[in-house]
């Protein structure tokens, strides 16, 4: 029997990390190795080799980044997981959605990663299996969990493993809940022919321009982070005729850039100036625009001057953007 290592950083608070990163490993006999310092994440991940990896998209998205700068897109796939330590076997990512980019690299490499969903209110609602999985989804609902959509696109839960009420807020608690009893997850999506649920993005950041369009922003800010080069990306029109875009850089993969074009540079600051990454970045947003409809398209764009940061309120401990903390800069607006 081969023998399964976790390697656990994500929050405890986290309810993937918890019940699946933690509980449902140490219940099936698996190796648990916690991470105390994030700043030693990955020489950590080197030393314990785990065979199971459980992240979110931005850490996937962070590794295919260091794999191609070091060894371009035709890296292998013992070159993919040398950057797990070399023994990893299944990967699994949640908390956001996975670029559909990564998920393909991955794949054809022999180490496709399963999405899932869920909540702190229910859990697990649906999960890829690894012999009955389909990228851009999130998978089937799991058994005994009831979903369907609302006709305003909500993905609507009933569940054996469903909350029963917030501590001592009734009111909250019955927001929650339709008038037949199902919960409202907040979140929009789809169920395709072959029952996979797919998550269109969150009911509460739907840009409403002065149109009366209404735009889900989750669909464009994945397309735009396929080029490696952007860390971050966030679009806003509330109340426009038109979409602006707020883009951060993955500092590692610009510095590989620009000493590949040999771009004088002396911080992350002189990266977002320089011609040859805007361009870079002005091509995804293009090719972005492309891809949707005219009114989807975004009209301006900046790249900011340094990354969201957790520690000042714009990054939550699962790596998603907090959108209301995030303001626009005078620039674009």
């Amino acid at each position: 029997m081969t023998r399964t290592f976790r390697y656990s950083y994500l929050p405890g608070c986290h309810v993937a990390e918890r019940i699946s990163g933690i509980y449902n490993r140490l219940y099936n006999g698996a190796a648990v190795y916690f991470v105390d310092d994030l700043s030693k994440l990955y020489a950590y991940m080197l030393e314990v080799k785990p065979t199971v990896f459980a992240s979110l998209p931005r850490f996937f998205e962070k590794i295919y980044a260091k794999v191609v700068s070091e060894n371009g897109k035709d890296a292998d796939t013992q070159k993919l997981k040398d950057a797990f330590g070399g023994n990893v076997r299944l990967l699994t990512s949640g908390g956001a959605p996975l670029p559909n980019e990564i998920a393909d690299f991955f794949a054809r490499r022999d180490l496709p990663i399963l999405q899932a969903y869920g909540l702190m209110e229910n859990i697990c609602i649906a999960f890829n299996r690894c012999e009955d999985f389909k990228f851009g989804t999130v998978g089937k609902p799991m058994p005994m969990c009831d979903v369907k959509i609302a006709d305003d696109g909500e993905i609507l839960v009933k569940c054996p493993m469903m909350f029963s009420a917030y501590y001592k807020e009734p009111e909250k608690t019955a927001e929650m809940f339709d008038a037949d009893g199902w919960l409202k997850t907040g979140d929009l999506g789809s169920i395709d022919a072959d029952g996979f649920l797919k998550i269109v993005g969150r009911k509460k950041e739907i840009i409403v321009l002065s149109s009366g369009k209404n735009i889900a922003p989750a669909l464009l800010e994945n397309l735009l982070k396929e080029n490696h080069l952007i860390s971050q990306a966030f679009s806003s029109g509330d109340g426009k005729s038109y979409l602006v875009a707020l883009v951060t850089l993955n500092q590692a993969e610009a510095e590989s850039f620009a000493r590949a074009n040999r771009i004088e540079f002396e911080n992350y600051a002189d990266l977002t100036g320089d011609e040859k990454i805007f361009q870079s970045v002005k091509d995804s947003v293009q090719r972005t625009n492309a891809r949707v409809s005219s009114l989807e398209q975004i009209k301006r764009f900046t790249i900011l001057k340094r990354d969201f940061q957790t520690e000042l309120g714009e990054v939550t401990p699962t790596l998603k953007l907090k959108k209301i903390e995030i303001s626009f800069s005078q620039k674009i607006l």
